[in-house]
């Protein structure tokens, strides 16, 4: 956690001395940025944001937006490159035809609105094409929409509310702050097969680690 009240005067005077054009940003880095910001009453102006990797919810866009004075560009992806989207204002996702074939397949239904999930293929990749992968990110779109408006969502000429099953797991410090990331930590450590991670206060995290054998203290203490 380096950007907390301590340190954000200090990002905030880089920042401007920097004068980026474009921030490139998750999320939740992205909010913990603007609430420190607003809270110690930095000004800092940056023209565009771009985000990526995690649901980037309303109340974030709107943030960004008071606090840079920012343009905001919203991006859905995946590592896998089979489909992809992208909304410039709150609730206006469209898909980007060209970049990957979309199915939307039926998952569930309530009773005004119909669960997809995202289904893709490659066009971009002709050395290893992936056919009909399934993402499992998942769409809600009104249960009165029919064939017709489905190949508008998928070939990106109508709009979509946005993708869920992005949210990425956090920790809460006791400033407020946001950790993410948390798959990253123990990558490099030997011998461990998952990893579970329980936040019971601000200020205690407990971790239960599956071990491989050959897991020893060394391993822990790393």
């Amino acid at each position: 956690g380096h950007l907390n009240h301590d340190t954000i005067a200090a990002y905030a005077q880089i920042l401007r001395e920097f004068r980026p054009l474009v921030l490139f940003a998750y999320p939740t880095s992205l909010e913990v940025l603007c609430l420190l910001l607003r809270r110690a009453g930095e000004k800092v102006h940056i023209p565009h944001v771009a985000c990526s990797s995690e649901m980037l919810h309303p109340h974030v866009w709107a943030l960004a937006r008071e606090s840079l004075g920012c343009s905001v560009l919203d991006r859905y992806g995946q590592a896998e490159r089979v489909a992809r989207a992208c909304a410039t204002q709150p609730g206006q996702y469209r898909f980007v035809p060209g970049y990957g074939h979309v199915e939307l397949v039926q998952v569930d239904a309530r009773e005004d609105r119909k669960v997809y999930e995202i289904v893709g293929t490659s066009l971009w990749n002709p050395a290893m094409t992936l056919v009909r992968y399934r993402t499992g990110d998942l769409v809600h779109l009104p249960a009165q929409w029919g064939k017709a408006e489905l190949e508008e969502v998928v070939h990106g000429v109508r709009s979509f509310d946005g993708v869920t099953g992005r949210d990425s797991d956090i920790l809460l410090t006791p400033e407020g702050v946001k950790l993410t990331g948390l798959s990253h930590f123990y990558r490099d450590v030997p011998h461990i097969a998952r990893v579970q991670i329980i936040q019971e206060r601000l200020d205690s995290v407990r971790l239960l680690v599956q071990q491989l054998p050959g897991y020893s203290q060394r391993d822990t203490d790393r």
